[in-house]
């Protein structure tokens, strides 16, 4: 039952950065790309300061760029979007991406859902 507080965490952090982005968006006029871009700084820094702390494995080095790549682009999309809508109504698109990261994990790693995570589904 841990899984369920992480969820919840994760969740409540998410809602406060996307409200945060959604502010600076809308309120300060930034652009899309200086805002991701001044994201992807913050998170190199950190990353760097992780690498003294946390062991590193560098095998799946490709994978971890390629996903950084795509993660750039759904934030630069992300930021876009939110030039446009409300966080309230973006929000709603968090959902279709949880029930196709879902699929995913049934489709090729194999996943399964006991009858709690069903009824939290």
């Amino acid at each position: 039952m841990s899984w369920f507080f992480y969820i919840m965490l994760a969740n409540a952090i998410w809602s406060v950065a996307d409200v945060s982005m959604s502010m600076i968006m809308n309120r300060m006029h930034s652009s899309a790309i200086l805002v991701t871009w001044l994201l992807s700084s913050i998170q190199i820094v950190v990353l760097a300061m992780l690498f003294f702390v946390l062991p590193v494995e560098v095998t799946w080095i490709k994978v971890f760029a390629l996903s950084g790549f795509l993660g750039y682009l759904g934030s630069l999309c992300f930021f876009t979007l939110l030039q446009r809508v409300d966080v309230s109504i973006s929000s709603i698109a968090w959902v279709f991406m949880s029930v196709g990261i879902a699929v995913v994990g049934f489709v090729f790693f194999g996943d399964v859902w006991t009858p709690i995570q069903t009824v939290g589904a």
